[in-house]
This record gives C-alpha cells, sequence and structure tokens, in this order.
C-alpha cells in the first residue's frame, strides 16, 4: 500500500551497478517498470531499459 512502483535512482538497479564496474549488459523479454505517465515517443526516457543500464 502506498508505494507507486518505482524504483528510486538512488537505490539504483544491478546492471547499473555492473556497467559502473565495467561490465556490459542487456535485457531480454518485456519491460514493465516504466510507469504508465512516461510511455510515449516525447519521453522521458529515463526509466526505460536504456537508461537503467541495458
Amino acid at each position: 500500500p502506498g508505494s507507486n512502483g518505482n524504483i528510486p535512482f538512488e537505490n539504483g538497479f544491478l546492471s547499473e551497478m555492473l556497467l559502473q564496474h565495467g561490465y556490459s549488459t542487456y535485457a531480454i523479454g518485456k519491460w514493465h517498470l516504466t510507469p504508465a505517465d512516461q510511455i510515449s515517443a516525447a519521453g522521458p526516457y529515463d526509466r526505460w531499459p536504456l537508461g537503467r543500464g541495458f
């Protein structure tokens, strides 16, 4: 209750942490982590896969 489902940027994703240490990452499948109000061609793109380390 009370959660909007967004993962705070300060928490980070494993993919982001791996990139910081020189690893390459990729994702396969569907991405259901972008908030509905940010899914458009206009962006913003910071919560899309490429904005989160993939």
